[in-house]
């Protein structure tokens, strides 16, 4: 599995993080997914056979959380 951290903004409480691990999860190829509010990130561990870095952020823009890096 590969492992990837997202910087986003627009995280702000405990309801963000559980939006964003179930937005993640239902993409094919994700495993963990931990969001931290506290620190504006999103650490993604996937399947690099089957998601990639520009599906899982799109998911993450969709889901309202916009990718800062």
């Amino acid at each position: 599995m590969a492992q990837h951290t997202f910087t986003v903004s627009d995280i702000h409480c405990e309801a963000c993080e559980k939006a964003i691990r179930a937005s993640l999860n239902r993409l094919d190829g994700v495993g963990d997914v931990r969001a931290d509010a506290a620190n504006n990130r999103v650490a993604v561990s996937y399947d690099d056979t089957v998601a990639d870095l520009s599906a899982i952020a799109a998911r993450l823009e969709a889901a309202g959380y916009p990718v800062m890096s």
